[in-house]
């Protein structure tokens, strides 16, 4: 239990989705002190149910049954759980393209360690992590107004600007070799407040907000 509470106090340090999250499996012997019954009413009553949501996507307590047998036989259920978890959870990362390579693995826990050892407790961004040889200038909100304004000027219509920024973000949004992550996590991690800004100054405040909807 100590070990649970240690993972609430750490709490998520990821910016992907949260179904993408690690998987909490606690295993019990049926000899063991600890009953299901008892864990469940524990995790209950001091709310670590819910606090263990924000650092894992499931929480689940497996019974090991039948001492008796062999542990070949006694551990298949638990192969299968296992197996069953795993291939779902590689199913769920692959449709919101969160499945990555070994390389981009490699490069994302070198990353990790390095942004934990100066930054605990701070959210690892992997988006921005993938991008860190090619940032987003912190002025790019003031290319973005002066294009605008060119829009505004000759009464370019709304739907013609966010189609042409959206295209426009798709074609800066993945240098080489970056993995391919979903484009709504790169335009909200990357560009949204950039085109805030932009869309803010250079459009009445319903104009802007209905712009960064349809991007």
């Amino acid at each position: 239990m100590l070990r649970l509470i240690a993972w609430v106090k750490v709490q998520n340090a990821s910016s992907l989705p949260s179904n993408t999250r690690p998987r909490l499996l606690i295993i019990l012997s049926e000899d063991g002190k600890f009953s299901e019954a008892r864990i469940e009413d524990y995790l209950a009553s001091s709310n670590l149910r819910r606090q263990l949501s924000s650092s894992f996507s499931t929480l689940k307590i497996f019974q090991l049954v039948g001492k008796y047998l062999s542990p070949s036989t006694r551990y298949q259920r638990l192969y299968t759980e296992i197996r069953y978890h795993i291939e779902e959870l590689r199913a769920i990362k692959s449709s919101l393209r969160c499945l990555f390579s070994a390389t981009h693995l490699l490069h994302f826990f070198n990353s990790a360690v390095k942004h934990t050892a100066h930054n605990l407790g701070e959210v690892f961004d992997f988006i921005k992590v993938a991008r860190d040889a090619d940032l987003v200038k912190a002025d790019h909100h003031i290319y973005l107004q002066k294009f605008l304004k060119l829009y505004v000027h000759f009464k370019i219509p709304y739907n013609m600007v966010t189609a042409f920024v959206a295209s426009s973000i798709i074609m800066n949004a993945y240098p080489k070799r970056m993995h391919l992550f979903d484009p709504c996590l790169i335009y909200r991690n990357l560009y949204r407040s950039h085109y805030n800004k932009a869309f803010q100054f250079s459009y009445r405040p319903q104009c802007s907000t209905y712009l960064d909807r349809e991007v």
